[in-house]
């Protein structure tokens, strides 16, 4: 995880991170890529804004939440991580890679983000809406 990201997580609204090993853990539990499990190490479960764009980041409690709702058939194949509180849930492909899909649509309207670094920084400069990944 890039320097940048750990610090724009670290400055969100939230819960102390996880140890390493609890957070490698529940990663592997919720088959989330090790860069989410960096992710709680920071935070586990945060909220709030990154340059331009609000998120809210699931922590232990909201994935496990999320493991027993029942399941949305666009999300098939998705492990949702977290939202932007209006409409849209942020998760993980099969590969690791970060979509935004609405809560309401298809799988067509997901957008690819690229990885999670990437995700961050569009997050940050508004681009979220950007169907285009550099």
């Amino acid at each position: 995880m890039e320097k940048t990201t750990r610090a724009w997580l670290a400055a969100l609204d939230g819960n102390a991170g996880l140890g390493e090993p609890a957070a490698a853990e529940i990663a592997r539990r919720y088959e989330l890529p090790d860069t989410y499990g960096e992710v709680l190490q920071v935070r586990n479960g945060a909220e709030g804004f990154v340059g331009e764009g609000y998120i809210r980041l699931y922590g232990n409690g909201d994935l496990a939440d999320q493991a027993d709702a029942p399941p949305l058939d666009h999300f098939e194949g998705l492990t949702i991580f977290g939202t932007n509180g209006a409409g849209e849930a942020f998760a993980f492909d099969p590969g690791g890679a970060v979509v935004m899909i609405p809560w309401i649509g298809g799988p067509e309207d997901a957008i690819a983000q690229g990885s999670l670094d990437a995700f961050m920084h569009r997050l940050h400069d508004g681009r979220l809406f950007d169907r285009t990944v550099a």
